[in-house]
């Protein structure tokens, strides 16, 4: 064995970097991956899917909007037309898309915007008579949105500065998030008469940070050099990321939990532990295939891996779903994309900014307008009384004051200051992607237990609330208090070592690198340090941290310098490159 062992690794090697044959497998993993994601979202048989099946349509337990079915045949066909659906999703999301512009320009979060479109097309009457949507399309185009804001997550994650403020973002995103849903919990229970159980799976729901709104505003920071001497929008990032991760994974096996009935409880905690297994599973090896398919330097390559990751992870979503594995398929999708994006990051100049780019402009332009406008469409003012209106502010203000105690006085553990201890204490308040997603779930779970349907309202309303409410002030309160408590590095400073980007060690010490063609030796000349008035200035000396971060990014550089010498055409002249 151990003799045919190099021989067949050599032999899958050659058959990976064949040109002609890796474009076969990648266009193979394509057309499956949206083969299988089309069998299992219109509920077919996967091998004779092109006949008409008695039970066709989406198994979702969402009966948030009534739709009425109608015998044809030998199969179920809605009422609606599919002309007048796609007509009144393609008027709601130009409305959306229109209003969430008119915010930006105003300096508002857009999907402010997209949600005051839905709750027009809900209230004004002229235009309450355009929208006929099938519920159906509805749960498709909110699974695809969530599919979408997985990927983000996983692909937007820097390894390195994962690595880097693993411990300080782990407890701010995991610790900062089991203290709100602790807070939830207690106030929805003690004050507000929720059942415990429903309470928790609640708590996840509202404790997610949105990053459709935090994020913006910390790469906007990032930019200006506001609170890249510490990295305070490095952290804020990672944290919400491992936050939201988190409130998913959670969320998920809390649900699966309490809507089980007391007999099948352990059956259900055993499903749970294997499906996040088998997720976990599939999650790495699919990841670990879509790092050699495309390969690197084919065609439109970047083009080729945002599509396949989208099919992929639409595939292991609606099919871990319509197997009743409801756990596993968020996992799997945030794992492959995990997986994935390490090497991508490292296998080319370019790294995953293309990707990013791409889900960016799919996100923006498209799903983000029809996933709020949705939501707006849920939103009921008939429904809303003083005493719903009054539970809705109580449990949000009481878990947003919670997270904000528990971050500030974990901060104390860093070497923060004060006034970047208050601005991280109130970073993670807004809130709006992950409750426009799963609070209609959430809901909808309810709306088929009955001793959680009087709880539908209050949850669905108080989710839509928190998004009114908490993505405009929080992003104007962010913006006001970053400009008031986060302050510039002072000229020739250390920035954001933990940041895409940030200075080199030879930066810091003001060198320039020369490289002649073909020698791989690289010279480094340091300034002697200018004198002020008689005296040598020397920068304050580098932590052990710094410099290990510094020396691995000088590495990098240089490694990508060389790929770029590779793939640029071979002239007598020499290079000289700065880093």
């Amino acid at each position: 064995m151990k003799r045919f062992g190099p021989e067949f690794n050599n032999a899958v090697i050659n058959i990976v970097n064949h040109r002609e044959t890796n474009l076969i497998v990648t266009s193979l993993i394509a057309f499956i991956s949206l083969y299988i994601a089309l069998v299992a979202v219109l509920d077919q048989n996967i091998i004779f899917s092109l006949q008409l099946s008695n039970d066709t349509g989406i198994e979702e337990p969402d009966e948030l909007v009534n739709a009425s079915y109608v015998t044809l045949g030998e199969g179920w066909i809605a009422e609606y037309d599919y002309a007048l659906t796609i007509m009144s999703l393609f008027v709601l999301w130009l409305f959306a898309l229109i209003l969430g512009r008119i915010m930006y320009y105003i300096y508002l979060p857009p999907l402010l915007g997209m949600l005051l479109a839905g709750i027009a097309f809900r209230h004004v009457p002229f235009l309450s008579t355009w929208m006929t949507i099938d519920p159906s399309w509805d749960v498709v185009i909110r699974r695809i949105a969530f599919i979408i804001i997985l990927i983000r997550c996983g692909i937007s994650v820097d390894p390195n500065m994962l690595r880097s403020s693993l411990f300080i973002s782990g407890n701010l995103g995991v610790g900062s998030g089991t203290f709100e849903v602790l807070a939830i919990v207690l106030a929805s229970h003690f004050i507000y008469g929720f059942p415990v159980a429903l309470a928790i799976v609640f708590g996840y729901v509202l404790a997610a940070t949105s990053p459709a709104v935090i994020a913006p505003v910390m790469i906007n920071f990032q930019e200006n050099d506001r609170g890249t001497d510490k990295g305070v929008p490095t952290m804020v990032l990672v944290a919400s990321s491992v936050d939201n991760l988190y409130c998913v994974t959670a969320f998920y096996m809390a649900s699966s939990i309490v809507f089980t009935t007391a007999d099948d409880l352990g059956y259900t905690i055993t499903k749970i532990l294997v499906e996040l297994l088998l997720a976990a599973f599939l999650g790495i090896v699919f990841g670990l295939i879509l790092r050699s398919f495309p390969r690197p330097d084919a065609n439109l390559s970047h083009f080729t891996r945002a599509i396949l990751v989208f099919f992929v992870s639409m595939a292991l979503l609606f099919g871990c779903q319509a197997i009743k594995c409801n756990i596993a398929g968020p996992v799997a999708v945030l794992m492959l994309s995990l997986v994935a994006s390490m090497r991508w990051k490292f296998d080319n100049v370019k790294r995953t900014r293309p990707e990013e780019h791409c889900f960016e402009i799919v996100w923006d332009l498209f799903f983000q307008p029809l996933l709020f406008g949705l939501i707006g469409l849920m939103f009921n003012f008939s429904l809303i009384s003083g005493e719903l209106f009054g539970t809705a502010m109580g449990i949000m203000f009481i878990g947003i004051a919670a997270r904000i105690i528990y971050v500030f006085v974990v901060s104390f553990c860093s070497s923060l200051e004060i006034k970047e201890q208050g601005f991280l204490a109130f970073a993670f308040s807004p809130k709006g992607t992950f409750q426009a997603t799963l609070g209609p779930l959430l809901a909808a779970y309810c709306l088929n237990h009955a001793d959680y349907l009087s709880y539908t309202q209050t949850i669905l309303q108080t989710c839509i609330l928190s998004i009114l409410i908490t993505a405009p002030l929080g992003q104007l309160l962010l913006q006001g208090l970053g400009r008031l408590l986060l302050y510039k590095p002072l000229k020739g400073g250390i920035s954001d070592p933990f940041r895409i980007g940030a200075p080199t060690l030879s930066e810091h010490t003001s060198p320039y690198i020369t490289s002649p063609l073909r020698d791989n030796t690289l010279n480094i000349e340091v300034d002697k340090p200018k004198e002020e008035n008689g005296f040598a200035s020397h920068s304050p000396p580098l932590s052990f941290q710094e410099i290990n971060h510094q020396a691995y990014e000088l590495f990098k550089e240089q490694k990508l310098a060389k790929l770029r010498q590779e793939n640029e055409p071979k002239t007598t002249s020499t290079y000289r490159t700065k880093f």
